[in-house]
C-alpha cells in the first residue's frame, strides 16, 4: 500500500487486463481498487497517529501518500477530523 501500486501493475502480475481486474475488484469488494487502497492507508495512518509522535507529513509518506496536504484533506474527509485532532483524542503513551 505504501509503494504506489496501480491497478495496471496488479493486472500485469495476475496476467490479466487492468479493466477486468478493476471490474472484478468492484464486484468482489463493492469498491474500487483505489478506494480500497485509500482505506488501508488511512487505517494504518490512524494506527500511527494513535501510537507515535511522528509528524503528519512523515506518516503521510509512510502510508504512501506523498502530499501531506492531500493526506490531511483525505483523512479529514474520511474520518471527520484532522490528523492532529485525531491524534490528540487517541494518542496512547509513547
Amino acid at each position: 500500500y505504501n509503494a504506489q501500486p496501480t491497478i495496471k501493475e496488479v493486472a500485469r502480475q495476475l496476467r490479466s487486463s487492468s479493466m477486468y481486474v478493476g471490474q472484478r475488484f468492484i464486484k468482489d469488494t463493492g469498491r474500487s481498487f483505489y478506494d480500497y487502497l485509500s482505506e488501508i492507508r488511512l487505517a494504518h495512518a490512524r494506527e500511527l497517529l494513535a501510537s507515535t509522535v511522528l509528524k503528519v507529513g512523515e506518516i503521510s509518506r509512510q502510508v504512501g501518500i506523498g502530499s501531506a496536504q492531500y493526506f490531511s484533506n483525505l483523512f479529514h474527509e474520511s474520518v471527520g477530523v484532522t490528523p492532529n485532532e485525531f491524534r490528540n483524542r487517541h494518542l496512547r503513551q509513547v
